[in-house]
């Protein structure tokens, strides 16, 4: 496969479970190009609706709370069931080169390893949210190859990553012992939206703090609306060295994407209508900032304009003016 394969031919060698037709499909729906974006939605063209939509889970935490060494165990765990499990990992870019590691296949030994799974690192680049602009198309191109499980990892930066409740069916949020108290854990907006709550590293010298820190945020007030009705989120302790605390967590897990199946048609349609705005905002902001009254304007306040003027005022007044010289 060195050779470009045209979108119809891409389209189906994916569809029948080739994973490097995969890896190409998602690389051609990250690029930038025109021409691989006009590609890109061709290959879509081709794409047949999957007979039963895949169920995916996003997994979201703080850099060093154990993301990528639950996956590899709960991943693997799943492939023994009998799924086929993708892993889109998100990595942060470097905001000066632009650059990142993509190093959280190499810390899933165990799951790299299964016929049944497959794991795509990509990068955040400049987009803000924990997710990389392209991850709702490549879910859709995982689902399209036939894999029934996907696992979104997010970025791990911090409380804005809400855009991973905007393409998972469900939200598993990843907390280390001493990781925040009530009070603190009401303020983070993620934790609104997260179904499962599991404190990490709950052993040894720390298995005490992880169960104060679960009670913490058991007993902490919240504004999650539960996503089944009838069904309220779930608390977990987590230990890497204790497979039942696993076990524990996945049967939850399990049972929560048997209950969503009726529901997902519906969450299919809202999540294409969340992608479809934040892609335009963002084409928007690119095309905007690019244009020559904005570029003008923003050179007269950066020399002038700043001492005598608000920058709000001054860009809905360009941005009004600009929306008057399209019209006209």
């Amino acid at each position: 496969m060195s050779r470009a394969l045209p979108p119809q031919e891409l389209a189906e060698r994916l569809q029948q479970g080739d994973r490097h037709a995969l890896a190409r499909a998602i690389t051609l729906v990250e690029s930038t190009l025109e021409k691989d974006q006009v590609a890109a939605d061709e290959l879509f063209a081709h794409l047949k609706s999957p007979a039963s939509p895949s169920f995916r889970l996003g997994i979201t935490g703080a850099p060093g709370v154990g993301k990528s060494t639950f996956i590899d165990t709960f991943g693997t765990h799943l492939c023994d069931q009998g799924h086929r499990v993708a892993v889109l990992a998100i990595d942060p870019s470097s905001p000066t080169s632009g650059g990142s590691l993509l190093g959280d296949k190499t810390r899933m030994d165990q799951l790299s390893l299964r016929d049944s799974a497959f794991i795509r690192p990509s990068p955040a680049s400049t987009v803000l949210g924990g997710l990389a602009i392209a991850t709702s198309a490549a879910a859709r191109l995982c689902e399209a190859a036939g894999y029934d499980f996907i696992i979104i990892e997010t970025v791990g930066t911090g409380q804005s990553e809400r855009h991973v409740v905007d393409v998972a069916d469900a939200v598993l949020l990843l907390v280390e012992p001493g990781g925040g108290d009530g009070l603190q854990a009401s303020k983070r907006g993620l934790i609104e939206h997260a179904d499962f709550i599991a404190v990490t590293k709950a052993d040894g010298d720390l298995r005490a703090l992880a169960e104060k820190t679960l009670m913490e945020f058991t007993h902490a007030p919240s504004a999650y609306t539960p996503r089944l009705p009838a069904r309220s989120r779930t608390f977990h302790l987590l230990s890497m060295h204790d497979p039942a605390s696993v076990a524990s967590v996945s049967v939850e897990i399990a049972a929560f994407a048997e209950l969503a199946r009726p529901h997902q048609p519906a969450w299919r349609s809202q999540q294409a209508e969340s992608e479809f705005l934040q892609v335009m905002e963002r084409t928007l902001i690119e095309r905007v900032r690019s244009h020559p009254l904005i570029q003008a304007q923003a050179q007269a306040y950066a020399s002038a304009e700043h001492v005598r003027r608000l920058p709000f005022v001054l860009a809905k007044q360009t941005i009004d003016q600009l929306l008057v010289d399209k019209a006209e």
